[in-house]
């Protein structure tokens, strides 16, 4: 009997707890809370980026989903810009909590793909980082071209992780993507480029001892030949952290016969940059990763002579 009795009380305690959760989820102000988010944003950006959205509701408990988000960036003597998501969902983990440990998941879905993120901080300032991309079209949002200055195309899938350390030297990542269909318009230090084909492409990235480095590039088909090289010295300000790369170019015979423009546009960057014996436009990077610079050269295994 006395077993049955605790049975009983534990019974009633658990549909209290469930009922009082329930409740709570119900009653949720999910759109004070999304309303504080975009306020909190814009007096972070000092009034330069403004988010709206069509509604927000609870995610998974512990979480908020907001669907049809704008994003808005205006920038002194510059057109807004803005950028149109389907959806964004964010929530924090549970399970990490139980040790008393944060950590966030959030979801971007574009319309046109999704973007996974994981964010975990750590207690020495470090923090675990993830990002995966699940047939992620680059043509979507529209407005991703003028953020980027050029307009990019292809489906991107993979993923990268890193495990960042206040001293870099410590921090270790890697990265993995593959995009099918890739294609780039627009004008690259000052050389206008018609819409190419560049076919797909694998790209595997690695970090440790202090340095990112492209550990691997390959491209198949598309109407231009690339190779990219390249490496960063990390800095804690990631902004700061040095870049030696080298990107390089080669059109298909066959396409410069077909598109006038194209023909007219490589003959233009062979006043800029320089061709390799195998007939490589090289086009050398250095500076920082939050400002780079070409360099004029040919490039070699390192970045450029």
């Amino acid at each position: 009997m006395r077993g049955r009795k605790i049975l009983v009380i534990v019974g009633y305690g658990a549909f209290a707890l469930v009922s009082l959760v329930f409740g709570l989820y119900l009653t949720f102000p999910a759109d004070a809370v999304g309303q504080r988010l975009a306020q909190e944003v814009s007096k972070a950006s000092q009034g330069s980026v403004t988010v709206s959205f069509d509604s927000v509701s609870p995610y998974r408990l512990s979480g908020i989903a907001a669907e049809g988000v704008r994003i808005r960036m205006a920038q002194a003597g510059e057109q807004p810009r803005e950028i149109k998501l389907k959806a964004v969902r964010a929530r924090l983990r549970l399970l990490p909590l139980l040790w008393l440990s944060t950590s966030l998941d959030a979801v971007v879905d574009t319309g046109g793909g999704t973007v996974a993120a994981r964010f975990t901080p750590h207690s020495d300032k470090g923090f675990f980082a993830s990002l995966a991309f699940d047939d992620f079209d680059l043509g979507e949002p529209p407005a991703l071209a003028p953020l980027l200055g050029v307009q990019l195309g292809g489906v991107l899938n993979g993923e990268i992780s890193a495990e960042w350390s206040p001293d870099p030297r410590k921090s270790v990542g890697k990265g993995a993507l593959k995009l099918a269909g890739a294609l780039v318009e627009g004008a690259v230090q000052g050389v206008t480029i018609p819409r190419v084909g560049v076919g797909d492409i694998a790209l595997e990235l690695a970090l440790d001892t202090g340095r990112m480095r492209v550990a691997s590039f390959t491209q198949k088909g598309g109407d231009i030949e690339v190779r990219l090289s390249g490496s960063s010295a990390v800095r804690p300000e990631f902004a700061q952290s040095s870049l030696e790369a080298c990107v390089e170019l080669r059109p298909e015979a066959k396409f410069l016969d077909r598109d006038p423009k194209m023909r007219a546009a490589a003959q233009l960057a062979e006043v800029r940059l320089r061709k390799s014996p195998e007939g490589f436009l090289s086009v050398p990077l250095s500076g920082t990763l939050g400002s780079p610079r070409l360099r004029y050269g040919l490039c070699h295994a390192g970045g450029r002579e």
